[in-house]
């Protein structure tokens, strides 16, 4: 299969499924998009393979129960081999241990059959996150993850708790919620298209009602997500404190938009942005946790700001890095620009307070108020991007929404 002219410029998607008849149904749906991908249709794991050996592909879209080499057998072999490539189950398979096997090796669960606009669209969302990250090392490392590091303790107590006769879904909440590796594993699964809820959940409570105590179980136990990586010594402090601040500033986004009148829903939503935030930099823990206590280091030496001295070791920051793996994993768009532009919100474009601007007002006063308090001036200026505050007419809520963020950190 030679490859020449303009299809060396498309991006490759690579389909497979034993069944003929849905290969050509995607086919004739994905036709309109035959000017932007070379879509390649195969039957077998083991043709699959082949294809990847000649050239590999983007986004491989894969049935789970083939005959020979299954899709599990498949992404695994993909993810180890190819681990740059975007991995997309698409199956009517309803086996309920099978499906949660898929949660390692697969970054996102469709179900058949499936529009061909929502699976346009979650192929294209997958390519355009590809760009998030400079670093081809990077972008491969984080699509290779099937798992974050969770604080010990923590997978311990939950483990406990779930042998528990009397945990109840508030109880396992309230373990899970402590630490922001479980609250997005939990989330992810939650709110994949297995389940097929009506609605988006970011309520930890109500994702584990939805799922059960067994679904968790199983998470825990088959698919190993909270305790496949744990953060190594030197690293396990910062990551305690990593967990604990970023629940913090979820519950103060959380705060701040229902002060602003929004509804449940989207302060929810406000809260789960916030508190998924520093997602990167877990991974950058995880994987290389002397490079990151350089950058730290760096940081703390107030040469530059931490994301700056990640980018300067690491080519990229746990900006684009929590963005792109939230993203891949199918988190909501506004969750997803939320966390990408945390730190930086005047690049966002948006001219209006949003989702983004309780994220970065309930990361930010936390520090200018503590400074405060040490006798330091209450500097605004120096420490907010008071244009993007201006650009979206949010100037005269400071004293306001400081109020709020003091109250809550003089409970901590």
């Amino acid at each position: 299969m030679s490859i020449s002219g303009p299809d060396i410029l498309k991006k490759r998607i690579l389909f497979v499924d034993d069944e003929m008849n849905v290969l050509n149904g995607l086919r004739r749906s994905l036709r309109a998009r035959r000017e932007e991908w070379q879509m390649l249709f195969v039957t077998s794991g083991e043709e699959a393979l082949d294809c990847l050996r000649e050239k590999p592909c983007q986004v491989v879209v894969s049935d789970m129960r083939m005959p020979g080499i299954n899709g599990i057998e498949l992404l695994e072999r993909i993810q180890l081999e190819y681990p740059d490539t975007v991995r997309i189950v698409l199956s009517g398979y309803s086996d309920h241990e099978m499906i949660l096997r898929t949660v390692g090796p697969a970054h996102q669960y469709l179900v058949k059959p499936c529009d061909p606009v929502r699976l346009t669209e979650v192929i294209r969302r997958a390519l355009n996150l590809r760009h998030l990250l400079a670093s081809d090392d990077l972008r491969a490392m984080v699509s290779s993850l099937d798992s974050l590091p969770s604080m010990p303790a923590t997978y311990v107590e939950l483990i406990n708790e779930l042998e528990n006769e009397e945990a109840s879904a508030e109880s396992l909440a309230a373990i899970i919620s402590r630490d922001v590796a479980m609250t997005a594993e939990t989330l992810k699964l939650t709110n994949s298209a297995y389940f097929g809820l009506p609605s988006e959940v970011i309520d930890i409570r109500r994702a584990i009602a939805y799922l059960g105590f067994e679904t968790i179980k199983s998470i825990t136990l088959i698919a190993g997500i909270y305790g496949r990586q744990r953060p190594c010594k030197k690293t396990a402090a910062t990551l305690e404190d990593l967990c604990r601040h970023s629940i913090g500033i979820g519950e103060m986004a959380k705060k701040i938009a229902l002060h602003e009148g929004r509804d449940q829903t989207t302060a929810a939503q406000a809260g789960c942005a916030a508190a998924l935030c520093h997602v990167g930099t877990l991974v950058l823990l995880a994987n290389w946790p002397d490079k990151f206590l350089e950058a730290a280091r760096l940081a703390d030496n107030g040469i530059v700001s931490i994301y700056e001295a990640e980018r300067m070791i690491f080519g990229s920051s746990h900006i684009e890095l929590g963005a792109y793996l939230l993203g891949l994993w199918g988190f909501a768009d506004p969750v997803v620009e939320a966390v990408a532009y945390h730190h930086e919100p005047g690049k966002s474009g948006y001219s209006e307070i949003n989702l983004l601007t309780y994220v970065y007002i309930a990361q930010i006063l936390p520090r200018i108020i503590k400074q405060a308090a040490k006798g330091e001036a209450l500097d605004m200026d120096s420490h907010l991007d008071m244009d993007y505050i201006t650009r979206i007419g949010a100037a005269d809520k400071l004293d306001s929404w400081c109020g709020i963020v003091s109250r809550l950190t003089e409970n901590e």
